[in-house]
């Protein structure tokens, strides 16, 4: 789901799968390592956009789907396996890859991107809990994660024109069935899991 700040929900988060997710369901967005899409869809949407490289790419291609008019949709029947924070992939995998300066950039460029204009606030909160969260990795003495932040909303604001270009004009915007509202205590929780590089 989107959430309204921005920042993406995971439908299943903090649930304990009961068959739930067992049917079909309108999402607003998957993941570019498990997902099918119609070739005349992509092409329309010229695939990905390349600024992103990784991380939130997907959720770019899949927004832009929805604002095109088509739909994107959960299959239950398709099973995924994606590691994150296991042997495979620790901490040391994503300070690498500069996934915290990617998740940074990449959400802050996706509501520059797709966000409707009337919503253009969500932006400038999106870009103060991503200054907040640097300030606190910071001050913990983790400056490589929170100089990843400051510089991913840098970039931002170097690139602004060149963001809003790529603006798609068209009438749709996202249905209500894939926004979602969560608690404080969820994103509280959700920021304590990038400061101390945990699961929540």
């Amino acid at each position: 789901f989107m959430g309204p700040f921005g920042f993406l929900i995971e439908r299943a988060r903090m649930s304990e799968d009961k068959g739930q997710f067992d049917q079909e369901d309108k999402i607003f967005s998957g993941k570019s390592a498990g997902m099918i899409i119609r070739r005349e869809v992509f092409e329309k949407l010229n695939g990905f956009d390349r600024d992103y490289w990784i991380f939130l790419e997907d959720t770019d291609l899949f927004w832009r789907t929805w604002l095109l008019g088509w739909e994107v949709r959960f299959c239950p029947k398709i099973v995924v396996e994606h590691a994150y924070l296991t042997k495979e992939k620790p901490m040391k995998f994503y300070v690498e890859n500069k996934v915290f300066y990617r998740g940074a950039r990449n959400t802050i460029m996706n509501l520059v991107k797709n966000i409707e204009a009337k919503r253009w606030w969500v932006v400038l909160v999106n870009v103060l809990c991503w200054l907040v969260l640097g300030v606190v990795l910071c001050l913990k003495g983790d400056f490589q994660r929170g100089w990843a932040m400051f510089a991913g909303v840098g970039w931002n604001i170097i690139n602004l024109p060149k963001t809003l270009k790529k603006r798609m004009v068209c009438g749709n915007k996202l249905p209500d069935e894939v926004m979602a509202k969560r608690s404080l205590g969820y994103y509280l929780g959700k920021a304590k899991a990038y400061v101390t590089g945990k699961p929540f």
